[in-house]
């Protein structure tokens, strides 16, 4: 075969069919080298939807808005050596309905700040940067469909001062979405639990994934106990977990009001690790009216069993199911400790 031949297969092979669709919010964009910064040409969509030949590479999309200048953010793309590809982009707009002392709306950069992280289904993060939407007063930012994205509105200096506390959102995309909601007002709250006993308190986002750790603004030694000192939002929801070694571990979950009176007190003693044998397993499938009765699902194999070679390792995550939800319909779930006995050491 030629040197000719060569280099015919690999232009062609570099030749990708890239597909972007855009939505009736972010209807044209345009498409740079990230790392030169060279124009790409993408060519006239129709219908909001592009289609253009791009080499493997990282690319930065500038998405418009429909009056044709205002940028609603800009995004990484990651064109691959796949032969086709498609890409679906979607606009999300985020704001507050805070208002001043004058009844006007908080503004961005002025009363408060706003940071937004978009990842991949894989968890990768993208680069992203917000941009502006069309409505004064309100930010947008751009990701893909199946992302992920983690949002923070955080008040500035003068309204925390004045109890404001920062805000989350969190959420996976299929469609854009609002983003919004009310900084919340913080207030203090305390949980205690015995000194040789461990507490964490957490925050959930959405379904499957990891709670966000609340850490404690000081944790006071007395009379035997640990008293975990927090400030929290008025208006979220959190959950706690507490465990002692050979003792029952606890878990729940509270919603934090500013009124102590509507506010639950949450306090434990050793007695309350004490109040079921953790190693103690309920063969009666009639108990709590049949919710007792559980599956283990681990991450291995369809035989629920793995075999290890010396120096090897695996990372195991076992689910029950059904988990231990607060109710028969709800999805608001504390896993249980798992134990994993070691069947042979041969």
């Amino acid at each position: 075969m030629s040197l000719g031949c060569l280099l015919m297969m690999a232009g062609s092979v570099s030749a990708n069919e890239v597909t972007v669709k855009m939505n009736t919010t972010t209807k044209t964009m345009e498409l740079r080298s990230a790392s030169s910064g060279e124009l790409i040409d993408v060519g006239t969509p129709e219908s909001n939807i592009y289609k253009f030949n791009a080499k493997p590479g990282n690319y930065e999309l500038t998405g418009f808005a429909t009056d044709g200048k205002t940028v609603n953010g800009k995004i990484e793309l990651v064109v691959t050596d796949s032969v086709q590809q498609q890409f679906t982009v979607l606009t999300c707009t985020a704001y507050v309905s805070n208002k001043r002392e004058d009844g006007t709306l908080w503004q961005f950069d002025e009363d408060f700040t706003f940071k937004v992280e978009v990842s991949s289904k894989e968890g990768d993060q993208i680069n992203t940067i917000p941009g502006n939407s069309t409505t004064a007063g309100r930010k947008t930012f751009l990701a893909l469909n199946g992302n992920s994205y983690y949002a923070t509105f955080t008040p500035n200096e003068e309204w925390q001062k004045k109890g404001y506390m920062e805000m989350y959102k969190i959420g996976t995309l299929t469609a854009g979405v609002n983003v919004y909601g009310a900084i919340p007002m913080g207030g203090d709250y305390s949980i205690s639990v015995p000194s040789d006993a461990k507490l964490v308190l957490g925050l959930k986002f959405t379904h499957f994934t990891n709670f966000k750790t609340v850490e404690p603004t000081k944790v006071e030694e007395k009379n035997g106990m640990s008293i975990y000192h927090y400030r929290l939002a008025s208006g979220l929801v959190y959950n706690y977990r507490t465990w002692m070694e050979g003792g029952l571990t606890q878990a729940g979950y509270f919603t934090m009001n500013t009124d102590k009176t509507k506010c639950p007190e949450i306090n434990f003693t050793k007695d309350d690790y004490k109040s079921f044998n953790p190693t103690q397993i309920n063969h009666d499938v009639t108990s709590n009216q049949g919710y007792e009765t559980g599956d283990i699902f681990v991450n291995i194999n369809p035989q629920g069993y793995l075999k290890l070679n010396v120096g090897e390792s695996f990372d195991a995550h076992a689910m029950r199911t059904w988990e231990l939800t607060d109710n028969s319909t709800n999805k608001y779930f504390l896993e249980s400790d798992f134990h994993y006995p070691v069947v042979d050491m041969n």
